[in-house]
């Protein structure tokens, strides 16, 4: 009896053994599977790391350099006066007898990449201290001397401008400043009396009144900036007026409780001034504001359309709160202006 109990439990724990076994085989299969995957992921992390070291290296070299920036060269028509375009026919002619000498001379190349890496960053570096000096709105430059005889004197200035509408720069305007020789008759004889500045060259569009400006000029440092200082004024009004109509451009149908959200003006027609403006307001019948405007002001205001003589009265009140409107207030009046049209269903 107890030999038969003693066999059972010998057969049970060699059961047990076998089980167990078949577990640590189980368990060894699973280890070994883990140990492959960490080695792998320890290969894949050795590999990216090597290849974010090497990125470092060469994102290092341009972290604190600034993305480039619209970079706007002389205009075409005076550039032959600045000093840029003599400083490259000369650095031109340096480079032709280097390259002479260095066929006889045996030297090591600065590596093309490096090279191209440095000029890079030199440009971006110009060009961030060229749109610093940009913010200023009024630059001063050297002009080229070749042009002109050695005893002139010359001054270029550069005329900036910002469009906040869209957050540029401007075509920048130049002027080209040039002592001349006042003469008076004494004696039967013309004798210098004195120098003045006067505008030599320069790329300003004719609505700036450049004559009224020119005649601050005489031989002072003080005028030049006085001069500078009217014509920069009025350019930046000028801008000014663009940027405020283009704000205009931006009201939608959604801001006066009207369906879909489509700009409620259609167009606006200007001149390069700002003086005639024309705008078309969107509606089932046509609709059109026409406005005279001053430097500061809104001088004539009028509306144009093909609304019933009904509705006249309402027009003329309209263009009551947009006469004599200062520009800065602009965009309100207009807002009050398009609430009364279509508070009466003429704007729809």
């Amino acid at each position: 009896m107890e030999a038969g109990v003693i066999t059972k439990e010998v057969e049970d724990l060699r059961h047990d053994i076998t089980s167990l076994s078949a577990d640590v085989s189980s368990l060894q299969k699973t280890h070994n599977e883990i140990l492959q995957e960490i080695k792998q992921l320890e290969e894949e992390e050795e590999r990216e790391t090597n290849k974010n070291t090497n990125q470092t290296v060469i994102e290092d070299s341009t972290t604190d350099i600034p993305e480039i920036m619209k970079h706007s060269h002389f205009d075409p028509s005076i550039s032959v006066y600045f000093k840029e375009t003599a400083e490259k026919e000369t650095e031109k002619e340096d480079n032709d007898d280097d390259d002479d000498d260095e066929k006889d001379t045996e030297f090591i190349a600065e590596p093309t990449h490096t090279k191209s890496i440095q000029e890079e960053l030199e440009l971006k570096e110009n060009i961030l201290y060229e749109n610093i000096f940009r913010m200023v709105g009024i630059t001063a430059f050297p002009i080229n001397q070749y042009v002109f005889n050695a005893d002139d004197e010359l001054m270029g200035i550069r005329f900036d401008r910002y469009a906040s509408s869209t957050n540029t720069f401007q075509p920048p305007h130049y002027v080209i400043l040039r002592q001349i020789n006042i003469y008076s008759e004494k004696e039967q004889e013309l004798t210098i009396e004195r120098k003045t500045w006067s505008v030599y060259k320069h790329t300003l569009p004719n609505y700036v009144p450049l004559s009224d400006y020119q005649k601050l000029l005489d031989e002072s440092k003080e005028s030049i900036i006085q001069f500078t200082r009217h014509v920069r004024d009025f350019l930046t009004k000028i801008q000014y007026k663009h940027d405020k109509l283009d704000q205009l451009l931006q009201l939608r149908r959604k801001q006066f409780d009207l369906p879909n959200d489509s700009p409620i003006i259609s167009n606006i027609e200007r001149d390069l001034s700002c003086e005639r403006i024309q705008i078309t307001f969107k509606s089932k019948n046509k609709l059109f504001l026409e406005l005279l405007l001053s430097t500061d002001t809104i001088e004539v205001c009028t509306f144009k359309s093909s609304i019933s003589s009904s509705h006249k009265q309402q027009l003329r009140f309209c263009e009551s709160i947009l006469r004599d409107c200062n520009i800065s207030d602009i965009i309100k009046k207009t807002r009050s202006v398009i609430q009364t049209l279509v508070s009466h269903n003429l704007i729809e």
